[in-house]
């Protein structure tokens, strides 16, 4: 049996809270779609120390499962719930953990100095694929040879506190009685301290790049936590000695956004802006000011997210959003969040946001109206008819075009304030 914790996966062992003078007690540890669970068997008398954290809710935070196949170090516990038979003696207690990291069996991985990710769609975003290819053709034009060559990219550093870094890497295998070989690439996300670091710490990061491919991508990118590490818990030798950083499996179910069903990204969805367009700095740009820009672009992010919701909930998100953007652009040049930026009805904001990204994107996401100044009246009218009740309904096409080229004006913005070329991004947006 393999120490492994995929989902629908179910095992039976003993619970160990770090304490030597605390009794042992079986558990169930599962992974399901609601995340990862444990469910203690409790019996009257026997297990009374463990039965006393579900009577008070209060389980501890970082608890350690094992059982044939190995360890698993759970993070982030807490009370799930509480169940006791009449006249049996009999209970169970339910804990929930927010993080699994497999293998994990002295060190506390409740802190840690790394993390790995992997985003949907990054390897094309930062144009760090691993594997190029040539073919070679006769005079007839027909495939003659083929040379397929995976070769690793250097990382780039983003930095930022934790440093986060994209590195590339790559895998392969061969099947020779099914006579294929795979190479498999991707581009891990990483987050490294000298000190170790809560895993709150060192998740921000992963989860501002997911939000800032969903953005470019207009696409629920999937974030997936794959390893975490402890540098002083290293590879060993039977005699004890080290010999290199070792990476363990984690398991972070809610790590980041989750889309509302699977929505793998398809070959053809082009991302509005790249790395190359924003450069690292970009990136780094985004990530420090993840915050203050929270309250314009999360619900953009989210909103690709959310699956099949009224057509009106998704324009009156995009309009909040715009309306967030425009009050941020108010505040003095230089000014930090706590300085108040100037309160407008809705129409100047879109003005000054329409002003911001130059006449080429303004005129693309206005596609189908006479002028700027023409979508602008319509986008508030198509606004004030999802929100007041006293106006006229929003016509559902009207809606639909308002959501796509708000959502647009914001991307474009966005793009251009990390650094990218206006008219670059213009051309683009004409195509997506």
């Amino acid at each position: 049996m393999e120490n492994e914790l995929p989902v629908g996966a179910s095992r039976i062992g003993h619970l160990y809270d770090g304490d030597v003078k605390t009794p042992h007690v079986a558990a169930q540890l599962s992974r399901t779609a609601d995340g990862i669970r444990l469910e203690l068997s409790l019996l009257n008398g026997v297990t009374d120390f463990h039965e006393a954290w579900f009577k008070d809710q209060q389980v501890p935070s970082y608890l350690q499962f094992r059982d044939t196949a190995g360890a698993v170090a759970l993070a982030g516990c807490r009370f799930g719930g509480y169940n006791r038979s009449l006249g049996y003696g009999h209970a169970s207690g339910v804990i929930w953990g927010e993080q699994a990291i497999v293998g994990a069996d002295v060190e506390d991985y409740s802190v840690l100095t790394g993390v790995r990710s992997s985003i949907d769609g990054l390897a094309r975003w930062t144009g760090l694929s691993s594997v190029s290819e040539k073919r070679k053709y006769d005079n007839e034009s027909r495939l003659k040879a083929v040379t397929v060559r995976a070769k690793s990219k250097p990382a780039i550093e983003v930095g930022g506190e934790p440093p986060l870094s994209l590195t590339p890497y790559f895998s392969t295998s061969t099947d020779e009685a099914n006579g294929t070989t795979l190479i498999r690439e991707q581009v891990w996300v990483e987050t490294l301290t000298q000190q170790p670091a809560s895993w709150r710490e060192h998740l921000r990061p992963h989860r501002a790049l997911q939000d800032l491919l969903a953005l470019a991508y207009g696409w629920p990118c999937v974030l997936d936590i794959t390893f975490a590490q402890r540098e002083d818990d290293p590879y060993r030798t039977m005699d004890g000695e080290s010999y290199g950083s070792r990476w363990l499996e984690a398991v972070v179910p809610r790590a980041g956004r989750q889309p509302s069903r699977e929505s793998p990204l398809p070959a053809t969805q082009r991302p509005l802006f790249v790395l190359a367009d924003i450069s690292p700095a970009g990136v780094a740009k985004w990530i420090g000011g993840y915050e203050s820009l929270g309250r314009s672009m999360w619900p953009l992010a989210s909103l690709a997210y959310q699956g099949n919701i009224p057509i009106q909930a998704r324009l009156l998100q995009v309009a909040t959003a715009l309306e967030a953007l425009g009050y941020e652009l108010t505040r003095p040049a230089g000014a930090g969040s706590s300085s108040p930026g100037q309160t407008q009805n809705f129409v100047p904001y879109l003005e000054l946001i329409t002003r911001e990204i130059g006449q080429s994107g303004a005129e693309v996401a206005s596609k189908g109206h006479a002028d700027v100044s023409s979508w602008i009246a319509a986008f508030n009218r198509a606004y004030k008819g999802v929100k007041h009740a006293d106006n006229a309904a929003t016509d559902f096409t009207d809606a639909v075009q308002m959501v796509k080229a708000g959502s647009l004006l914001a991307r474009l913005w966005l793009g251009i304030h990390l650094g990218a070329d206006p008219e670059v991004l213009a051309d683009r947006a004409q195509y997506l």
